[in-house]
């Protein structure tokens, strides 16, 4: 592979340092989690960078098609300058797989359609790759990821898993392609964070993986140490895997609390803890790991959107919103 002057990643770096100063900061979040009414909430949001997407009380009633387009069109505007295309489709892969997984379930079980989150790929081009048609445009790894998944339906007992199968399938092609973007980038700080990341999705997907298909699920960790000595070995409990990964503070916050909601404090603990270790990227003068943060903390922002305006308009207790929303970039 072909080194890059770092110097090429000047101008986006640039393009990147004015954008962070539109992410929406914790102190707007709190602010937000105990206004009244739609009236309250809008002025809010027009009260801050969002303000040219909100128009009126109406917009909230689709909120969620309003702040997914816009994350949408930030990231394909930073990708047009990046000398890189994988440091933005790190973070754009995730939502075609998503809406590849959907029309599979519906196709295959019949489950309901599910939205879809806005994408270049319509549902035309997943139908044609599941009946054998791969597009030009699509990376191989879609096409690797749906010939496994029918390999796997042959088999007696992984077709017993149902719309859980395609998660299991899909969700390893989609991580060891996201690790393949994240080796093109040539970046410490972000090979590290995808690292743990991989490491971490990893040990939530092991939770559900049926006993004596472990191996077989998680084998996108298979080139790492922490894969080779989880699983072959003798069994280690999840949270003394945690414990290798994330500080023992942050392992505490998971553990503490109801059974219920384990899961969701594994997924908001972990992500902020993943967060954190993106901080110095903010010090970074130009480089992928600057625009790489800047989407990280961008996609944060799209998941706390979707909670705090979600739950304002649907009337959801301030503190259930407040305890699930994610550590900002910013």
């Amino acid at each position: 592979m072909q080194e890059r002057d770092p110097h090429q990643w000047c101008f986006v770096s640039g393009k990147v340092s004015a954008l962070e100063t539109t992410l929406l900061r914790g102190d707007f979040l709190q602010k937000s989690l105990y206004l009244e009414g739609r009236e309250e909430l809008l002025s809010c949001i027009k009260d801050s960078p969002l303000r040219d997407y909100f128009h009126g009380v109406d917009d909230l009633s689709v909120f969620e098609d309003i702040i997914n387009e816009r994350y949408l069109t930030l990231v394909h505007e930073i990708r047009r300058f990046s000398p890189s295309a994988a440091v933005c489709d790190f973070f754009l892969h995730p939502y075609d797989f998503m809406n590849l997984k959907n029309l599979l379930k519906e196709s295959i079980y019949g489950l309901p359609p599910a939205k879809r989150f806005p994408s270049t790929v319509g549902d035309g081009t997943w139908r044609d790759l599941w009946e054998g048609d791969r597009k030009p445009s699509l990376p191989e790894v879609y096409e690797d990821a749906v010939n496994a998944l029918k390999s796997h339906m042959k088999d007696d007992a992984a077709k017993a898993d149902g719309p859980s199968l395609i998660d299991s399938v899909l969700d390893g092609y989609l991580l060891h392609y996201l690790s393949t973007l994240a080796a093109e980038l040539k970046s410490e700080l972000i090979r590290e964070y995808v690292r743990d990341y991989l490491r971490l999705k990893g040990i939530l997907i092991f939770q559900r993986v049926p006993a004596g298909r472990e191996t077989t699920v998680l084998w996108f960790l298979k080139r790492d140490e922490f894969f080779e000595r989880f699983l072959p070995g003798p069994p280690l409990h999840w949270k003394e895997a945690l414990l290798e990964i994330v500080p023992e503070r942050i392992v505490e916050k998971i553990v503490t609390g109801d059974k219920e909601g384990l899961l969701s404090r594994y997924e908001k603990y972990t992500s902020d803890y993943l967060m954190e270790k993106l901080e110095p990227a903010l010090y970074a003068v130009f480089g992928p790991e600057r625009v790489f943060g800047y989407l990280a903390g961008l996609t944060a922002e799209l998941f706390n959107l979707r909670l705090l305006i979600g739950g304002k308009v649907n009337k959801l207790n301030p503190q259930i919103i407040k305890t699930a929303l994610r550590r900002t970039y910013v």
